[in-house]
This record gives structure tokens, sequence and C-alpha cells, in this order.
């Protein structure tokens, strides 16, 4: 595998990089020059890794991908052009109080997501084999193509939303039920859509895949409530608190998922799986429910200062 951790290592900056173009652009509002790099990025994928594949196996796959994350960020490299002028230059005090405040809880989010779905996965492996854990790969793979959309529209929420800041109460009220209830219908919508049709996309990935039912539903539900957590998130991104985000929610979910999937899967296997991701998502939205309540239904005031 080491040949293709180079790979990875080659493409991971441009990856990071188009993280940050995306979140320029959004603050700009340019949705259009999002959607246009996103569509040309998505085609490119497509042509760039089957024209690697049919050339060279996997090695061409990889390589195609790599190249696409090139063509990606030289297409919001491009687009940013419209709107600034970027100049290498030191950070001020002001944007290193920034990337204290948001950036780096942002980044530490990491330490705990990879390494939890890692382990409740790796446990799968353990005690019911690599068969199961390539098909309740497929089925994680569908989950997380649909959770793309509410994460998506949850980016340009956001700034609607921080521009909304002193607004009356009743009215703030009323516009988080709106996020709420639009990234949860959509989300619901999709996953609906996906359930009926399990079957075709599961065996898309190859003879012997099948989706089971109850696993599914139990993954998409995990879905919904997620995408009904992330407007919740808003009121710690306004407020530049990202350090209590990190310990209400994100810690606080990762950390139940490897506990329940230390219970659950040596008894259930992928259904015990599957309810472990229930569990934490439940965790982490109630926590955040909380929170989110006592601040702003009980007129707590935060400070800007962690």
């Amino acid at each position: 595998l080491s040949n293709y951790v180079v790979y990875a290592a080659i493409g991971l900056p441009f990856a990071a990089i188009s993280f940050i173009q995306f979140a320029l652009l959004n603050g700009f509002e340019a949705y259009a020059d999002m959607a246009r790099s996103a569509f040309i990025s998505a085609a490119a994928t497509v042509v760039f890794v089957l024209a690697g594949a049919w050339v060279g196996g996997l090695t061409g796959a990889i390589l195609g991908f790599l190249l696409t994350l090139i063509i990606r960020a030289a297409l919001l490299q491009l687009s940013l052009g419209r709107y600034c002028t970027i100049k290498p230059a030191l950070p001020s005090p002001d944007v290193w109080r920034k990337i204290k405040h948001f950036a780096i809880p942002a980044g530490l989010a990491g330490l705990s997501l990879t390494p939890s779905t890692w382990y409740a996965n790796s446990l799968l492996i353990k005690y019911e084999g690599l068969e199961a854990q390539g098909i309740m790969m497929a089925v994680l793979t569908v989950r997380m193509a649909i959770s793309f959309i509410p994460q998506q529209l949850s980016t340009v929420l956001l700034p609607q939303y921080i521009q909304a800041e002193g607004e009356p109460a009743r009215r703030h009220a009323m516009r988080m039920l709106q996020y709420v209830g639009l990234l949860a219908g959509s989300t619901l919508g999709l996953c609906s859509i996906a359930f009926v049709l399990r079957e075709p996309l599961i065996a898309a990935f190859g003879d012997g895949f099948h989706a089971d039912p109850v696993i599914l539903a139990l993954l998409l539900l995990s879905v919904v409530i997620e995408a009904m957590a992330l407007p919740l998130g808003y009121f710690y991104a306004r407020r530049e608190q990202m350090w209590r985000y990190l310990f209400t929610f994100t810690y606080p979910k990762d950390f139940t998922l490897v506990v329940a999937s230390v219970i659950l899967v040596p008894q259930q296997g992928a259904m015990g799986l599957a309810q472990a991701y229930v569990i934490a998502i439940v965790a982490g939205f109630g926590l955040l429910s909380l929170t989110s309540l006592w601040a702003y239904v009980g007129n707590v005031r935060w400070t800007r200062t962690d």
C-alpha cells in the first residue's frame, strides 16, 4: 500500500485547499461559481477515474482521481480571482484570534471522528469477518452520499444566519425551525428514495451485496438526525465558540459511538454497529439541543471567549 499512501499524500493538500476555497466562495455568496466548479469537477472525476482504470487498473484510477483534485482546486482558484486578490502574508492578530477560537477546534474534530469510525468498523471485521464489513461499507457509502446534501445546504444557510444576528427572539426561533425543517425534510426525502431503491443501489457494488432493510433504515435515520443537528451548530459558529461545540457535540458523539460499538457489535454484529451509529448521533443531538435551549430560550448571553 506504500505507493497509494504516497498518492494520497500528494492529493491531500489539494483536497484541503478546496475546502478553504469553497468556504471563501460561500462567504462571497458565489453559489453559481461553487455549483459550476462542483459540476465540472464531478464530470472530470467520472471521466478521468474511468479512463485511468481502463488504462492502468487501480493505480490508473487513483491517479485519475488525484488529477481531478488538482483540477478542482485550480477551478476554484480561478473563481476566487473574480472576488478578491490573494497575496501571501502573515496572518494579522485578528486572524490568529479566529484561528485559535474557530479553526483549531474545528480541525481537532477530526482527531476523534476518523479514529472512532475506524475502530467501530474494525470491530465488525473482528467479530463478523470481511464479508460483513464489505456489505456494511456499501451501506455506509450510501449513507455518506446522502449526508453530503444537507452538509452543502448547511454551508449556504450559515451566512444567512450570521447576517440575521440581532433579530427578535421569535423570528430567530422561526428561522431555526425553518432551517431544521428544510435540512431534515430534504434528507428524509433522499433517505426514503434510497430505502425504496435499496436493492439495486447495494447490488451496484457487486455480486453478493445485499441490503438488510433494518440496518439500512437505522443508518438512514442517523443521517436525518445528523441533518437536524447542523443548524444548532450555527449558535457556536456565529460566536466563534467552536471549543464549546467540540466538547458539547463532536467528542461526546464520537466517544458514544466507540462505547456503543464495543457493547453491541460483539453481540449483534452489523445490526449492533447500525444501532451504535443511531445511539451516538442521538446522544450528540440531545446534548446540542439542551445547550442551545439553555442559551437562547433561557436568554443566556455567551461571551466571545471560551
